[in-house]
């Protein structure tokens, strides 16, 4: 009976060394790993959400200068100025994207307003076929609120033409703010004028809500 104990004792012990090892090399490989970074923790504070408070507008045309030229035909040139009111908003860009009917007006071109100390253009284009003002600018200082003059529109009516046209603000228009990952305009109003009298008339159109 000694004898059976013996060995079955002899037996088990290189298993049991075996088992030892193995566990030895686990414990020792997980005390030497690289601690795993801790994710990190969600934020869950209330952050200020942005509401969309400002305006875009049209003026009413004015004339801006009048050249002779060797026909002695008076050239005529028209203002409109693209007015923005920012409400609650810090805005510290705008992009502009406006319709007008080129069988009716010509030499359209567009300029910064004072509403941004010195800004920077990021974009202008004036597409005459399709008739598609295309302007954004902008500026590396703090937001500004307020209301004022973010760019001017000039253009010429074409010789001879009579008729009801528009400068429409499309759905690209966009006002950039401060802390705000989307757009913050909230409404936008074009300009409907009359082409054929002396002096065009014009009138400005229904405000478009976003």
């Amino acid at each position: 009976m000694q004898n059976l104990r013996q060995n079955l004792f002899a037996n088990k012990t290189p298993l049991l060394i075996i088992f030892l090892v193995i566990a030895t090399v686990i414990l020792v490989a997980l005390a030497m790993a690289p601690n795993r970074p801790s994710l990190p923790t969600p934020n869950l504070g209330a952050q200020k959400e942005i509401i969309a408070d400002s305006s875009l507008s049209l003026s009413e045309l004015y004339q801006i200068d009048e050249d002779e030229e060797a026909s002695e035909a008076a050239v005529v040139s028209y203002q409109s100025d693209v007015q923005i009111m920012t409400g609650k908003n810090k805005v510290t860009g705008v992009q502009l994207e406006i319709k007008y009917d080129p069988a009716l007006i010509t030499t359209v071109d567009v300029l910064p307003g004072d509403f941004f100390q010195n800004p920077t253009e990021l974009l202008k284009k004036i597409d005459t076929e399709e008739g598609i003002i295309s302007y954004a600018l902008g500026t590396e200082n703090k937001g500004l609120s307020g209301k004022g003059v973010v760019a001017t529109i000039t253009f010429v009516p074409r010789t001879g033409v009579r008729g009801e046209t528009a400068f429409e603000f499309l759905s690209k228009t966009t006002v950039v703010a401060e802390n705000a990952d989307q757009t913050v305009l909230k409404e936008m109003s074009g300009l409907e004028f009359s082409l054929g009298s002396s002096t065009p008339t014009s009138s400005s159109a229904q405000p478009a809500s976003l």
